[in-house]
């Protein structure tokens, strides 16, 4: 039997979808030593020992299971290589992208679907279950329904990488510690900043690429309403002659010290102040020209070394531009604009123009949806920062939040301000 028609007998629902699947850039089989399925420029397998390719991703999955979820269905080798096991009761199999899956079917035989044991789920609204297996190219290519899905399984595919680099920052936040005790016994605390600017309109800034497209719009607003620029921005808004009322800048790197050596007016900022964790690097404070004001962050490392000092807490989820949201927000703001927060790479760029760490962007990235609907290139990590804003946003009450630069990511809760670029 077809594996469409073994698809038909028993997910009918699923086989219509696949049947009507077309994909939308070029495929075929590989000329290599083990042909493989070719999606645009992805190998959905191995080229050279798709079993042992199959057995190191079922290796997840510990001995003894009974209940195992498959994300992307691939040539099918994770799925034999699973159900080769006799304990397995239930294999749950997760189609990524039925245009794929449609011509995977038609390349090589998929006799594991008559297995009594596996159920066909299609992406969209599926969570991420334990244990779980994934074919990566079949992850990779997921199509723009099952995007969400695709995210959350790279964050759980990714975190031991992201708990090691959380226990690098930990010590160098540690070490920071003990070095700016002296200035943080007498900064000022963010918790003076309460309700300062009530009722007011707040633009955050960051320095994504669309920055150049919307200054001339933000221009106006910034003398009246209260800007506050995340680290990375305020070299770009200095060369615009805008200063912004606050900055922020949370990562413990020394690295962000580049963002405020050789600005073109230093003296303007002399009254800004600095919103900034105790661990911050000793090189960035004293390189900024301003004022102080420290902050504790939402995030287990302060909240374990600095529970009581800084008394005021911002929330952060691993981006500055978090901090800034939730000052404007703790400072009374009505209104929260996001400016150039791009959560992605338009004009395959990382910054903007003239940042320190503007580069072009290449490799492999993911793909999601900016405000006009097209797809944009981003990373694991910036769709992570955005969701986390998303979330956020929801739980935020008496606030409203827009944003402008339809380039930047799409984001659910926050429209785009009419007429802005």
């Amino acid at each position: 039997m077809e594996p469409l028609e073994q698809i038909q007998r028993r997910w009918p629902e699923i086989a219509t979808q696949l049947a009507s699947a077309r994909p939308g850039r070029t495929w075929g089989l590989t000329q290599t030593r083990v042909p493989t399925l070719r999606v645009g420029e992805i190998n959905i397998t191995s080229c050279y020992d798709r079993e042992r390719e199959a057995a190191l991703q079922a290796s997840r999955v510990p001995e003894g299971a009974e209940e195992v979820w498959v994300y992307g269905v691939a040539l099918g080798d994770i799925q034999r290589a699973l159900l080769s096991r006799p304990e397995l009761k239930r294999l749950q199999v997760v189609i990524m992208s039925l245009a794929v899956v449609r011509k995977a079917l038609e390349v090589t035989a998929h006799a594991w679907l008559e297995d009594p044991r596996v159920t066909l789920h299609h992406g969209a609204g599926v969570d991420v279950h334990e244990p779980f297996a994934c074919a990566p190219a079949s992850v990779w290519t997921a199509e723009r329904a099952c995007q969400s899905l695709r995210d959350r399984l790279l964050t759980a595919l990714a975190a031991p990488m992201i708990e090691a680099f959380e226990a690098q920052q930990a010590e160098a936040i540690t070490r920071a510690l003990a070095m700016n005790a002296e200035r943080l016994a007498t900064d000022s605390d963010v918790e003076t900043l309460k309700g300062r600017h009530a009722g007011s309109d707040c633009y955050v800034i960051a320095a994504g690429p669309t920055f150049d497209e919307v200054v001339e719009w933000l221009r106006p607003r910034a003398a009246e309403g209260v800007v506050v620029a995340v680290n990375t921005a305020v070299a770009p808004l200095l060369r615009q002659g805008i200063v912004p009322n606050y900055v922020v800048a949370v990562d413990p790197a020394e690295a962000l010290v580049a963002h405020f050596q050789g600005l073109s007016r230093p003296g303007a900022l002399a009254d800004v102040p600095l919103v900034y964790p105790p661990g911050l690097h000793p090189r960035v404070l004293a390189a900024w020209p301003g004022t102080f004001v420290k902050a504790n962050l939402a995030v287990p490392v302060y909240r374990e070394l600095c529970p009581d000092d800084p008394k005021g807490v911002l929330f952060a989820s691993g981006t500055v531009t978090h901090a800034a949201v939730d000052l404007g927000v703790w400072m009374g703001a009505r209104r929260v604009c996001l400016v150039a927060a791009d959560f992605c790479f338009p004009h395959t760029r990382s910054h903007a123009l003239g940042v320190t760490t503007s580069t072009p962007v290449s490799g492999p990235k993911i793909f999601i949806t900016d405000g006009g609907g097209r797809s944009v290139p981003s990373t694991l990590n910036l769709v992570g920062y955005r969701d986390e804003l998303v979330r956020y946003v929801g739980r935020t009450g008496g606030v409203e939040f827009v944003r402008v630069g339809r380039r930047g990511a799409a984001m659910e809760g926050v429209e785009f301000v009419e007429g802005a670029p």
